[in-house]
């Protein structure tokens, strides 16, 4: 397992099985391949439940200088919406099985924003439309300026185990541009 460590039973480096692959020669030859690739149906931005807006902001990639000592990144300089990453804050309240729409806005940076435990289609980059290659479900998404996405929650994330968002340059997330989000169950109205 080289740097992450051994594998072997006596704990040494020494190599270790762990799968077999046997491939066989009876398989049928391929004589034509797919014309194309399924088409995902159509993202409807209707079916939302709310709408939320995200600034990303990393003033330090601006042109600032950071402001901590021994060449550490000011930790007030990566930021969601004007605050940074609190473990004992939750930034976010959804319900499973619903449908939000996500603005992110970036600025100073272009940043890749990705979530924990949703997907989300692309709706439209700067505003335009998407190229196809970005139009299937994502966790990711390169975000220059601003990025319209529709979020999907089909993941509980409870108190004891929250999901986040963040900016996925690890240096950026450590530095506090990072929320964290709760989505329940829904409450149906017959259950009260």
């Amino acid at each position: 397992m080289g740097i992450f460590g051994a594998v072997s039973q006596d704990d040494s480096s020494a190599f270790v099985p762990i799968a077999r692959f046997e491939p066989t020669v009876n398989l049928a030859d391929v004589k034509e391949l797919l014309g194309g690739l399924i088409e995902p149906l159509s993202a409807d931005p209707g079916r939302a439940v709310r709408l939320r807006r995200f600034v990303l902001d990393s003033s330090i990639c601006a042109g600032n200088r950071p402001v901590a000592g021994d060449g550490e990144m000011d930790m007030q300089a990566m930021r969601i919406d004007g605050k940074t990453h609190d473990l004992g804050r939750i930034d976010v309240e959804t319900q499973l099985g619903t449908l939000e729409i996500w603005e992110i806005v970036s600025t100073g940076f272009a940043h890749p924003f990705h979530t924990h435990g949703a997907y989300f289609r692309i709706l439209s980059i700067d505003g335009a439309p998407v190229p196809a290659h970005l139009a299937g479900w994502k966790d990711v998404a390169l975000v220059e300026n601003k990025a319209d996405l529709l979020v999907a929650f089909n993941n509980l994330a409870t108190q004891e185990h929250l999901f986040m968002y963040h900016c996925h340059i690890l240096e950026h997330e450590d530095a506090g541009m990072m929320g964290q989000y709760r989505c329940a169950r829904i409450i149906s109205v017959l259950a009260q």
